[in-house]
């Protein structure tokens, strides 16, 4: 069950995943018996939200970020993850230096615990996943309804509304003021696009990765940035 539990968040960038499930998955990852199937995914996705977290700006994208693990209780945060921020707080007044440094001794309050294996201790959400087509509780009344009834009943085309365009209009101007700041490198996708999603959870708040990447496509064909590898930077860095 472990495994059926964990291999979706592996897959997930570091945005989509509560705090306390990434550090989870670090602390399984520094069990010398964690499961041997994962061990491989586990190096993996540390390496990978590693680098994601270099690549977060700096200023109050970092301190949003910082923030939302600040509240956990020390003992559920793994000396991997410590360290990590604690490298970030030496990269300068971008960083928050003090503020950075001072959730790290927080955290050194209390020793962090292993993670526990066995059913009962396991803190990860269970995926549940839709049945198949095939399967014999996937229809529904509606389903089975004859063809020209579905089709009747089939929404029509939401027009665009004046909200839609002011939400696409924010999601540009965020988008263009992300890249500017970004490093030489560009900024990682999954790193611009919670940053984004953080930004309009008050103003826009059923904003969706999708509406992002759709202004995304839309800046980048206007040649007003570029993408490449799963990154974004500002037009005149590549």
């Amino acid at each position: 069950m472990l495994e059926v539990q964990s291999q979706d968040l592996l897959r997930r960038p570091l945005a989509q995943i509560e705090p306390p499930n990434v550090l989870d998955l670090i602390a399984l990852h520094e069990l010398p018996e964690s499961p041997k199937a994962l061990k491989n995914a586990l190096a993996a996705f540390v390496q990978r939200v590693s680098g994601e977290i270099v690549d977060i700006p700096g200023g109050k994208p970092w301190l949003d970020f910082l923030e939302e693990f600040a509240v956990i209780n020390g003992k559920h945060v793994p000396e991997t993850f410590r360290a990590c921020i604690a490298r970030e707080a030496e990269r300068g007044e971008a960083r928050a230096p003090e503020r950075t440094r001072a959730v790290v001794a927080h955290w050194a309050l209390e020793e962090p615990l292993p993670f526990l294996l066995g059913a009962a201790n396991t803190r990860f959400v269970t995926v549940h996943h839709p049945p198949p087509a095939s399967s014999p509780n996937a229809s529904s009344p509606r389903e089975r309804a004859p063809r020209a009834e579905r089709a009747a009943a089939a929404p029509k085309p939401k027009a665009a509304t004046t909200d839609d365009s002011e939400r696409r209009q924010w999601i540009t101007d965020m988008v263009l003021e992300r890249v500017a700041e970004a490093p030489e490198a560009g900024l990682s996708e999954p790193v611009l696009l919670a940053g984004v999603k953080h930004r309009a959870k008050d103003l826009f708040p059923t904003l969706v990765p999708a509406d992002v990447l759709s202004v995304l496509r839309e800046l980048k064909a206007a040649g007003r940035i570029r993408g490449s590898a799963g990154r974004w930077a500002s037009i005149r860095r590549w």
